[in-house]
């Protein structure tokens, strides 16, 4: 590092730090299209290859406010002058902008943010800014031209030891670069060198691409990816301190060498699939962790994970309050690039301050700055408040800037939900061991609950943590993270998986048009356990501009197949008269019909399958529709399917499924929900299984809802967006800890709208007397829990 001193007209002089980078980033040139002020006109602004946006990026992370603390500055210099292979071959990145709505939940049409729209890499120049005559090509070959401009800096510069390096894979045209030294025995000896006396830090960052396209000598397809991974880190990491040497690779990245690694999933199942990787022998990563420490995997979704390889701990980083329908749906809401790059930015410029060796490394600290960062960049959108003279991008220079970071500190000031982040930390052992998020909570788990009902589950699970403005990281506030599915919020990592996997499911159909067929789901639970309500949630997530209301068919309401036709022709009505996919309820769908079990069943298999159903006349066409499916009879997928007969327990039962059509229909089912009530389960024996923390966690979550809904009048707002429930703790527990609740969640709300309020507060003489509690509650054991009351 060399110091100089530099001072702004009027300031004080503050001593200057400049870090050698050796960056090798992308060789396109990016062209951004931005609509003009006439209707058709677009402007085009031009980046040139030699321009790389990330040496921009991370020369404007390390700058810091005029009121720093520090009395010195951080300024990268960047080893390799791209200028001088302005005129290499090189492709073009084209980005169309246009105005999208800024959020799902954006209620103003005129709430807009310009984000991209279309976007591709072409090998063709297409929109020119030269001017004039090009100048000289200074190198015809871009691996002599490394070579040459890396000996020239070792020779000249003393302290090249301490310079940091970035291998920045962004683009199949770069790729081919560090490919062709891949391939050379001598280059890649002479990169080793280079990249061993990079004292400073290593960061290999690896986004998603599509080598898995090509083809090999070998004959090998789908593990071309995996060998460019394995190749890179081979390349980078030889001889290199693995202290200091950061691997950031994309989860579809990794997705294309093979591996599996869960999307959109409880957190818990995304850790262990990346753990379970990490100790595969196929992937070969214990061979490799040796050469590098930290991993970081940054994912589609919001959010990144860092795996300190070391030490066998790591941490998932997401914001869970943030817009994530918006980011998952670009189509609806339009694309902002730079997640990544956020990513690979903050972890150099922690790098960059960790230099003198007085503090450690904090890559969790760094990838909650790039998560928080890009959330705000996503809001923001391009060109948000500038002027005429604006370009595109300056908003991806500005990422992790110094006025970007006093804006999300002012964020955190104001305790901005959509910028708050959790840090889910997770270690392991031996090969299979789990982890729960709910190991985060502390020993007071009866305080926890109470909190919950008492202040929701979102204050319940924020603990304010206080953040330094000198080097500013956003801190973790959020403990416990949960799902959030339209007005349920959810903490079981089995539950978040089954709602996500059906979630997926109603998505991928809602914006699949040529899915012409209706999608038919079934939906199964103790009775009282909101079948019906969870998928209506599930949708309201995926769709939350959806406006209709859904279709509801009670089947066991049903006399003849008049009434089921009728049905259907109300909803090819909606189907051909709304812009929005119909939601069709068939509640009670397995009740007996004409003598027999599951009688309405084979009613069903034309319009599943075809989507055309019988009438008095003709035969009609249903359109696209989602079929929910809610079972009356039955509390489990698995209980539907075992009866009858299902199990081939013997002949009879097996002929009897067949009559009713049980596997016809069952095989045209795209999905099921198996929704978890708020009773211990009872097992085939009939044992009930003791209440345990996360059925003490479910019931207190609903015990809010049901108080949100029918209870107003006992809330108190004690500060900005905080709502106090004003029940006394003893009820909160009887509440919980009751034995069972006869008609599943509809009991634990008849309850709360039974009971009179006194002065705003709901106490025990609040409850009905308790005649009426035993028709919901077993009332002794769940007056046993009210002091006074026993």
């Amino acid at each position: 590092m060399t110091s100089q001193t530099e001072s702004a007209p009027g300031s004080p002089a503050r001593a200057v730090i400049q870090i050698p980078i050796l960056l090798l980033g992308s060789l396109v040139r990016h062209v951004v299209l931005v609509p003009g002020k006439q209707r058709g006109e677009y402007v085009a602004h031009v980046r040139e290859a030699n321009d790389p946006l990330i040496e921009a990026m991370i020369e404007e992370a390390l700058k810091e406010p005029d009121d720093s603390p520090r009395d010195y500055d951080l300024k990268p210099r960047f080893v390799l002058d791209y200028e001088d292979f302005r005129n290499a071959p090189h492709g073009e990145l084209h980005s169309i902008l246009d105005y999208f709505a800024r959020g799902s939940t954006s209620k103003l049409k005129n709430d807009q943010r310009l984000r991209v729209r279309h976007e591709q890499v072409s090998s063709k120049t297409v929109v020119s800014n030269r001017r004039g005559k090009a100048p000289p090509r200074k190198s015809d070959d871009p691996v002599t031209w490394f070579f040459d401009k890396t000996h020239s800096d070792e020779a000249n510069n003393a302290d090249a030891k301490q310079r940091i390096m970035v291998l920045y894979d962004h683009d199949p045209y770069f790729r081919a670069l560090v490919k062709r030294v891949s391939d050379d025995e001598a280059s890649r000896e002479r990169f080793a060198r280079i990249a061993g006396a990079c004292e400073g830090g290593v960061v290999l960052a690896i986004n998603d691409h599509e080598i898995d396209r090509e083809k090999s000598d070998s004959g090998e397809r789908g593990d071309l990816a995996l060998k460019w991974f394995r190749d890179s880190v081979d390349l980078c990491f030889k001889g290199v301190d693995p202290d200091r040497s950061v691997v950031i690779v994309s989860s579809d990245a990794l997705r294309k060498c093979g591996l599996r690694i869960s999307e959109r999933g409880a957190v818990e199942s995304c850790v262990n699939d990346i753990v379970g990787m990490i100790q595969s022998g196929d992937f070969n990563l214990p061979d490799m962790q040796g050469r590098f420490r930290h991993l970081v995997v940054v994912f589609r979704e919001p959010g990144a994970l860092y795996i300190n390889l070391a030490e066998k701990k790591g941490c998932v980083t997401f914001g869970p309050n943030c817009d994530r329908h918006a980011q998952m749906h670009p189509a609806a809401y339009g694309r902002v690039p730079g997640k990544f790059t956020s990513m690979v930015t903050s972890v150099v410029r922690e790098l960059c301050w960790t230099l003198d060796g007085k503090a450690p490394l904090d890559i969790e600290g760094a990838l909650r700055m790039g998560v928080a960062a890009y959330n705000y960049h996503y809001d923001a959108g391009f060109m948000e408040s500038r002027g005429d003279d604006a370009s595109p991008f300056d908003d991806y220079i500005d990422m992790l800037g110094p006025a970007r970071r006093a804006s999300l500190m002012k964020s955190y000031e104001d305790a901005k939900e959509e910028y708050m982040l959790t840090c889910v930390s997770f270690s392991w052992g031996s090969a299979g061991s789990t982890w729960s998020r709910l190991d985060r909570i502390d020993e007071d788990f009866d305080g926890k609950l109470i909190e919950i009902v008492q202040y929701g589950l979102e204050e319940a699970f924020k603990e304010p943590q206080s953040f330094s403005r000198h080097n500013f990281k956003p801190p973790a506030l959020i403990t416990v993270p949960y799902s959030k599915y339209g007005s349920m919020k959810l903490v079981d990592p089995d539950e978040i998986e089954r709602f996500s996997s059906l979630a997926k499911l109603l998505d991928k159909y809602l914006w699949t048009d040529n899915w012409s067929m209706p999608l038919s789901i079934a939906v199964f639970g103790a009775p009282g356990s909101g079948k019906s309500f969870a998928v209506k949630q599930i949708i309201a997530r995926i769709s939350p501009d959806r406006r209709s209301e859904p279709l509801v068919f009670n089947l066991a309401q049903f006399a003849s197949i008049d009434h089921l036709t009728g049905a259907f022709h109300k909803v090819q009505d909606m189907a051909l008269f709304s812009q929005e996919v119909p939601l069709v309820v068939f509640d009670e769908f397995d009740a007996d019909f004409d003598g027999r079990p599951l009688g309405w069943l084979k009613y069903f298999l034309a319009p599943m399958q075809d989507g055309i159903f019988r009438g008095k006349e003709a035969d009609y066409r249903v359109g696209r529709a989602i079929f929910l499916f809610a079972g009356g009879t039955s509390s489990s997928f698995d209980e539907f399917n075992a009866s009858p007969g299902a199990q081939l327990q013997n002949q009879e039962e097996n002929e009897e499924a067949k009559r009713v059509k049980l596997p016809d229909f069952v095989s045209r089912l795209r999905g099921h929900l198996d929704v978890a009530g708020v009773n211990p389960v009872k097992s085939a024996d009939g044992t009930i299984a003791p209440i345990d923390r996360m059925l003490l966690l479910r019931r207190a979550i609903l015990l809010r809802s049901s108080l949100e809904r029918n209870a107003k009048e006992i809330f108190r707002k004690t500060r900005a967006g905080l709502q106090f429930a004003n029940i006394h703790e003893d009820l909160i527990r009887a509440f919980l800890h009751a034995s069972n609740y006869v008609h599943g969640s509809r009991s634990m709300e008849a309850i709360v709208q039974m009971s009179r309020f006194i002065d705003g507060h709901y106490v025990p003489t609040s409850l009905p007397m308790e005649e009426l509690l035993r028709t919901h509650v077993d009332a002794k054991s769940f007056m046993a829990e009210i002091g006074g009351w026993r």
